[in-house]
């Protein structure tokens, strides 16, 4: 109903406004729909709790399957469980979830960050000079691998007035702008300065902003005052310069020529084509005579007939230090611009993702250094804090959020950014990194620790929420929470999984070395001869031009079947090589010409499991050499890596007991456990017998916070092949669904389970009962469809046997702990101890209508008493008790045929 009134506020406007009366509504139970899962994923933070409301969502910022392994003896994919687990539980009914993901955090098996060289990108070193701008990805792992970054230059061009540089008394740079500039602090000005005799040159100063202000003498000019300038000369060498290129290794004998425009150049080294610089690298030159340079490194290639030679072809700028003579003679700038930095990445191939308008100093609202990592913006979401730094940095880190950036800011505050010679059309890859993928991941030495907090891995119940709070708040400096525990700090988290525990676990098996071919046994070819008469003849003595014979480096394979060779050059002028292949390592009747011509590498892709044989020859002035030694190549069907034997699996003991004891010292969360794919019927009561002795000592009540399922769904994900997964998922989404739907109270059974194709390993229906009697809840094939028909937890006590009243202490649990505070500071009188009675007996009255409690009455159902506390302790206590509703488990119908062939049913 609306009624209306005069307006009364605004007395100059006379009007009507309307008022809606809406009903007040009524007081929501707390959630107990929300589930927590820890395993491993693609991408994202590590041990940072995300909140997840779709596949999409949880696609975009853990990526989608996590492929662990190819079985080196099987060629079996192994995938991790986090994603399809978590595609399960919206698929059952979940509408909302915390993901956690997990990987080692110590080395020497500590998941790698990779690191981006942006090309032309460039931060000044420790000795002043400019280096490669190194950006990290946002979060760690090998995902990077597929990661290609790219930079550009967004110039706006600018009216100056005058410029000075640093003097006595003077900051470094000064300038005067026209107009109102759009120009603020963090920005990066460049001044060009051009010169064309006696020889072409661009000289070009960078220097970052770092004072603003209106002109004392016109309004309508702006005063810049700049810092940490750099200064850059291209210029035209007009001769072939020798020098040093400093490579990783070290530095390395080159000689440089010009090769069109200032700047543009090509070097020459002797040094095979693999150990060459990629595209997009950015190096220092010493040249003989000229000083010190950077170098851009545009393209890396063999030179053609030249042996081992490589030609790399890039921008080279002189390193000055000072303005150029024209700038300290006060000439104006040919061309002055405030520069603005994009960086670009390509994923996959197919994703392209821009973050633009990017400052590249330190001050400025949307510096490159504070593009967050992953920890750094989930972790700020997660506590409702953000990071320390320029106020408008939230908005920069909820652009990248959207569609998730994969680059990350070195967050060092002294870091200024200078695009040397960025160019949008050169992509360059993330840095090598030791380490297999597996490694990089963090996931090669699995066990009970990826998932647990190492400080409250053996906790018991009675100490463990003490020790967390000690932990993660108490302690100097405090700690954060990793794996499942980190989970502890979420109120509204009610249900519990970790679907990777199940992996039998797996070790590295180093693939056993081929047999090589044997020894290769030189000949004098025909074309070789030489006339040793004294007669005439038409031979000739060809020893002078018969190239050398090359000799293999060691090969290189990888678990995709691409194969590296790479040999050693030979003398001869243009010199050729023939690169041959044999399924055959006993002799070479039967080959393959794969490769000629004048590299000394080859690349050969996707070759199916088995072991190759090689061998390589030179050709050069019309003469053959003679053929290499042979090299023997396996390829494998997977990666160095196999499963563990089934009986290893003593992690998974480990993880269950400490996620029981954590729900129940939480006292309102519930752990769903689930077994190895591999255990049949036996395998899995005895697992729970022995998980239930191990809790023993903390009483039945605790076993009351844990449930066991089995065996595993067969599901589709994301159109995927169907494959089994752990009942993690289903089990969590069907507790969801019943909470959302009929209430927590309810038993989470009986419910059709959305999209599971079949079940694995099939348990004969004889098998169901000793399951049941062993508390494994079991996944069957109904008329219905896949569902579960038990709903038993760990607990052999009665009053805590079922999963649906232990949930419902748990609701009544967070009900008080939402009620209780308004009560805090409260007189403790008779007044206080009724109000929290009625108040406690209108929630349970509502619980009682919507089916919670067994009795048909409020007496029956529950009861709330308030008793008085002894004078002086300030305590106000209230005790509920109720008769939790149980579930019909069986319904007994009997079908009866009379004499007279009439047929009954009676329920019994």
């Amino acid at each position: 109903m609306s009624t209306a009134r005069a307006a009364t506020a605004f007395p100059r406007l006379p009007g009507i406004t309307f008022e809606q009366n809406r009903p007040q509504p009524a007081d929501a139970m707390p959630r107990m729909d929300i589930a927590g899962f820890v395993g491993f994923a693609t991408t994202g933070p590590l041990d940072v709790p995300v909140a997840i409301e779709d596949m999409a969502q949880f696609t975009e910022i853990f990526g989608g399957h996590v492929r662990l392994f190819r079985d080196a003896s099987t060629g079996e994919q192994a995938y991790g469980h986090l994603a399809p687990t978590v595609d399960a539980f919206f698929a059952a009914g979940g509408r909302r979830c915390w993901v956690v993901r997990v990987a080692a955090r110590d080395r020497p098996y500590a998941a790698v960050r990779a690191r981006f060289p942006v090309p032309g990108l460039a931060v000044v070193g420790e000795d002043g000079f400019p280096v490669q701008a190194l950006l990290p990805a946002r979060s760690a792992g090998s995902w990077a691998d597929d990661v290609r970054v790219s930079g550009g230059v967004l110039a706006e061009r600018l009216r100056l007035v005058s410029i000075t540089y640093a003097g006595a008394g003077r900051p470094p740079v000064h300038c005067v702008l026209d107009g109102h500039a759009p120009v603020r602090i963090g920005d990066l000005i460049r001044v060009t300065y051009l010169r064309s005799v006696p020889r072409p040159v661009r000289a070009t100063g960078m220097f970052a902003v770092t004072g603003l202000a209106e002109s004392a003498g016109s309004p309508c000019r702006t005063e810049v005052t700049g810092a940490r300038p750099l200064w850059l000369r291209a210029a035209t060498l007009g001769q072939c310069v020798a020098g040093t290129m400093q490579l990783p290794p070290g530095p390395v004998p080159v000689t440089v020529e010009d090769a069109g425009a200032p700047g543009e150049v090509l070097v020459r080294a002797d040094m095979p084509l693999e150990n060459a610089p990629a595209a997009g690298t950015l190096l220092r030159l010493v040249l003989d005579g000229f000083g010190t340079a950077v170098l851009l490194v545009r393209e890396s290639r063999a030179a053609v007939g030249v042996g081992s030679q490589v030609r790399v072809s890039g921008s080279m700028h002189f390193v000055t230090g000072i303005p150029p003579v024209a700038a300290r003679r006060n000439a104006t700038p040919d061309a002055t611009e405030v520069l603005g930095i994009e960086l670009r990445a390509l994923t996959g191939g197919d994703r392209i993702d821009v973050v633009g308008n990017l400052g590249p100093a330190p001050g400025h609202p949307r510096w490159i250094g504070e593009l967050p990592t992953d920890e750094e913006l989930y972790g700020a979401a997660l506590s409702g804090l953000d990071r320390a730094g320029p106020v408008a940095v939230p908005q920069l880190w909820q652009e990248t959020t959207k569609r998730r950036f994969p680059l990350a800011g070195t967050g060092s505050p002294a870091e200024v950014f200078y695009p040397i010679a960025v160019d949008t059309a050169m992509f360059a890859g993330a840095e090598p990194q030791p380490g297999r993928r597996l490694e990089r991941d963090g996931l090669a030495d699995f066990g009970a620790g990826l998932f647990l907090d190492p400080g409250l891995a053996d906790s018991g119940t009675s100490t463990l929420m003490s020790t967390a709070d000690y932990l993660s708040a108490t302690r100097e400096p405090p700690q954060q929470l990793l794996g499942v525990h980190a989970l502890l700090a979420l109120d509204e988290v009610t249900v519990v999984a970790v679907p990777d525990a199940v992996h039998q676990g797996w070790r590295h098996a180093a693939p056993p070395e081929p047999p090589q071919p044997p020894p290769h046994v030189p000949y004098l070819p025909p074309s070789e001869c030489r006339h040793t008469g004294t007669g005439g003849g038409d031979f000739q003595d060809r020893s002078d031009v018969t190239p050398g014979t090359p000799v293999f480096a060691p090969a290189s394979v990888d678990s995709l079947g691409n194969v590296h060779l790479s040999w050693n050059g030979v003398s001869g002028e243009h010199a050729v090589y023939v690169l041959q292949e044999s399924a055959d390592l006993a002799s070479w009747e039967h080959v393959a010409e794969i490769h000629r011509g004048t590299r000394t590498t080859a690349d050969l892709y996707g070759r199916a499991p088995g072991t190759y044989a090689y061998r390589v020859r030179a050709e050069a002035g019309g003469a053959a050499g003679d053929w290499s030694d042979g090299i023997a190549v396996a390829v494998t069907a997977g990666e160095p890596w196999v499963p563990q034997a089934p009986a290893v699996d003593n992690h998974l003991p480990a993880v269950h007991r400490a996620l029981v004891r954590m729900c129940a010292a939480r006292g309102d969360q519930f752990a769903v456990l689930a077994l190895p794919v591999h255990h049949r019927e036996a395998d899995a009561v005895t697992h729970a017998t022995a998980l239930r002795r191990s809790l023993a000592g903390e009483g039945e009540r605790v076993l009351g916070f844990g449930a066991l399922y089995h065996p595993w769904p067969v599901m589709a994900v994301n159109g995927a092949e169907p494959l089994p997964q752990p009942p993690d998922g289903t089990a969590a989404g069907t507790l969801a669904a019943r909470a959302l739907g009929a209430g927590s109270w309810v038993a989470p059974a009986n419910l059709p389970l959305g999209r599971v194709l079949a079940l694995t390993p099939r348990i004969p229906a004889q098998a169901h009962g000793p399951l049941e009697d062993g508390r494994v809840n079991t996944l069957r094939a109904t008329p219905r469809g896949f569902m579960v028909l038990s709903a038993a937890t760990l607990s052999a006590d009665p009053q805590f046997r079922q999963i649906n009243v232990r949930r419902l202490l748990s609701l009544l649990r967070r009900i008080a702990l939402r009620e209780g505070p308004a009560y805090v500071f409260e007189p403790d009188g008779p007044a206080a101890r009724s109000a929290l009675r009625r108040r406690f007996e209108a929630v349970l009255s509502e619980l009682l209508v919507r089916g919670a409690f067994a009795g048909s009455t409020r007496a029956d159902s529950f009861q709330v008493t308030t008793p008085t506390s002894p004078a002086g302790e300030g305590r106000l206590l209230v005790e509920l008790r109720v008769a939790p509703s149980v579930p019909l488990r069986f319904l007994l119908v009997r079908l009866l045929r009379s004499g007279e062939g009439d047929l009954s049913v009676e329920g019994v």
